[in-house]
């Protein structure tokens, strides 16, 4: 079952480091470590590629939900991506935002986190 991939090919492509591991073999571990200590003190750096398609009316539609999100839910510190997740027809946000447990999830998250301390 072995995989072989192009490694430098793919790195180059997406535009980060790439490196080939295998942990039941325990190869790669070390390159792995070395790379992000490269990438981590800024020694290598990455030029990901960044998605930037997309159409005029899916940026509006996305931009004028995320508004109206912040303004529903002033303490969500990440309408756009509620926003995107409803354009998607992602049915757990959808039904977190039909019966109010999307406004409840930033300060039930503050209270975990507090609780954690």
């Amino acid at each position: 079952h072995k995989i072989e991939i192009d490694v430098r090919s793919l790195s180059r492509e997406l535009g980060i480091p790439v490196i080939a591991t295998s942990a039941r073999q325990g190869e790669g571990i070390p390159e792995l470590l070395k790379m992000i200590n490269e990438v981590a003190t800024g020694k290598f750096v990455c030029k990901p590629h960044r998605i930037t398609a997309g159409s005029k009316k899916l940026k509006k539609s996305v931009e004028e939900l995320s508004q109206k999100i912040t303004e529903l839910y002033p303490e969500l510190p990440n309408s756009r991506w509620v926003a995107l997740r409803l354009l998607e027809g992602d049915q757990r946000i959808i039904d977190a935002v039909k019966n109010g447990e999307l406004g409840t999830l930033r300060k039930q998250n503050t209270v975990a986190e507090l609780e954690n301390v």
